[in-house]
């Protein structure tokens, strides 16, 4: 275990390095001025641009401003937010909780849901149930997300009126995003367990249980489902 440990972490460097490299050289390729932007476009004074220019580093050579962004990265900062202002990790460290519990609420929702839907699509394996659910989870697994939120917001906040939109308050602002974040998982995982449950339901053990007069729900739910999800 340990040695697999070291193993991922030293793994994680160069692909931490060439991430890095790859966001801060988009970031310069991107057209624009980062002083217009944090001023919104507004003129101001020639002498004050020069200041946000030599605040922000930006007189600086490409390899110091390289070296420096990698430099302050790995002491955590991230530099301050254009928009708002704020340091950057500041801002991340306010909306990670929120994340982490969107997160988990899709991970809850999606686990259970895509085991389900794959033994059933494996049970009635060829039948119009069988269908209906492979094409369902190729649709959710081909929908983007943020198109299939857009059409929860409209039916469920704007249309019917019963689900809030946007915040954070109570159990109810969850509803949605857990649901669009765990369908597009679920159908991952039912395709998965579909694939596995039909390979167990063929294996000789499985026969075996069969023959000696178990009934179907034993063997499905005991035997085959269990090692299909081991």
């Amino acid at each position: 275990m340990t040695s697999y440990i070291t193993k991922r972490v030293l793994q994680f460097i160069p692909v931490w390095l060439g991430v890095a490299t790859i966001v801060f050289f988009m970031v310069h390729m991107i057209p624009g001025d980062p002083v217009a932007a944090m001023t919104g476009g507004r003129p101001i004074p020639a002498e004050m641009v020069l200041q946000y220019r030599e605040q922000l580093g930006l007189n600086d050579p490409i390899h110091i401003q390289f070296w420096n962004y990698l430099s302050k990265a790995l002491q955590g900062d991230l530099g301050k937010s254009i928009a708002s202002g704020l340091p950057v990790m500041q801002e991340i460290s306010w909306r990670f909780p929120f994340t982490l519990q969107l997160a988990v609420v899709g991970l809850i929702l999606a686990i259970p849901l895509g085991v389900v839907m794959g033994a059933v699509s494996a049970i009635n394996r060829g039948t119009f149930l069988d269908n209906l659910l492979l094409v369902g989870s190729l649709v959710f697994i081909s929908i983007p997300g943020f198109w299939f939120a857009l059409l929860m917001i409209y039916v469920f906040s704007v249309w019917l009126g019963l689900l809030p939109f946007s915040g954070t308050d109570g159990l109810k602002t969850l509803i949605m995003p857990g649901i669009v974040m765990a369908l597009g998982s679920a159908a991952g995982v039912a395709r998965l367990t579909r694939a596995s449950m039909l390979e167990v339901l063929r294996s000789d053990y499985v026969r075996t249980a069969r023959a000696k007069g178990l009934s179907e729900r034993i063997v499905i739910y005991k035997h085959a489902l269990r090692n299909a999800l081991n």
